[in-house]
């Protein structure tokens, strides 16, 4: 291997040419959105968009807890940061109150949940294969 090769472009080379993207329609940008959304953040798109709202609404409180603390966004990633607003969060709610907190947090949407029931759902004959 040259030690001299140069790979910067490598990726881009792979990927589709953005005009070709955007009429491309068995494309689905509503579904990209969520999983870059969910890739960025670290956690489902549904809960990181939630806690990004929680976060937003309480700012007066979490924000200054979290400039007290000398946590700054710049010296995390997003999934890293998300997290610490979600425990500066918690430890701003009433422990009998946390687990409610955290099941509307985490509780997929109902389309979400759809889905997963149609990849589950099987055959008769799917069924009985498995029990065999």
């Amino acid at each position: 291997m040259d030690p001299e090769a140069i790979f910067d472009n490598i990726f881009l080379e792979l990927l589709p040419e953005p005009m070709d993207l955007l009429f491309d329609e068995g494309l689905d940008l509503e579904e990209l959105g969520r999983s870059v959304i969910s890739e960025v953040c670290g956690r489902p798109w549904y809960i990181a968009i939630r806690l990004i709202y929680l976060v937003r609404d309480s700012w007066n409180v979490l924000g200054a807890d979290m400039l007290r603390r000398g946590i700054r966004p710049t010296d995390y990633s997003i999934s890293g940061w998300l997290d610490v607003a979600l425990l500066t969060l918690l430890h701003h709610v009433k422990r009998d109150d946390q687990t409610s907190l955290m099941s509307q947090l985490e509780m997929p949407p109902f389309d979400e949940v759809q889905q997963v029931q149609k990849e589950l759902e099987m055959t008769h004959e799917q069924f009985l294969a498995l029990m065999r």
